[in-house]
């Protein structure tokens, strides 16, 4: 996910990869998740990552990613789940493998937002 969503910018790279990713879900119309969901969950999910590879103890709220009311899965299944989706999407829309126009499309998703509002 890092490779697929991240940039060489510096800057919060849990922020930049679970935006991104909520940002090119919206460009699936049956996605299961809204993009606030996925950007929680992927969050959750990076900080999962950071447990293990800074060897700390899994964090107990880590072990099981709440989606809503109904839906509990593990990080590792999401995980994958939405790395199928990002290789789908991008192999699709392959403006998207450059991590500004993803940044671009989210600013344009906020602004179509407002106008509704």
């Amino acid at each position: 996910m890092e490779l697929l969503l991240s940039d060489n910018d510096k800057g919060e790279l849990t922020y930049k990869i679970s935006s991104r990713m909520a940002t090119i879900s919206t460009l699936i119309d049956d996605f299961p998740y809204t993009p606030m969901q996925v950007q929680k969950s992927m969050s959750q999910i990076y900080r999962y990552r950071s447990d293990i590879v800074h060897s700390r103890k899994i964090r107990p709220a880590t072990k099981l990613i709440k989606i809503d009311d109904k839906t509990e899965i593990t990080p590792i299944v999401l995980a994958i789940d939405y790395l199928r989706y990002a290789i789908n999407i991008l192999a699709h829309n392959s403006d998207y493998l450059n991590s500004k126009n993803i940044d671009k499309l989210m600013m344009e998703r906020i602004h179509e937002g407002l106008n509704k509002s």
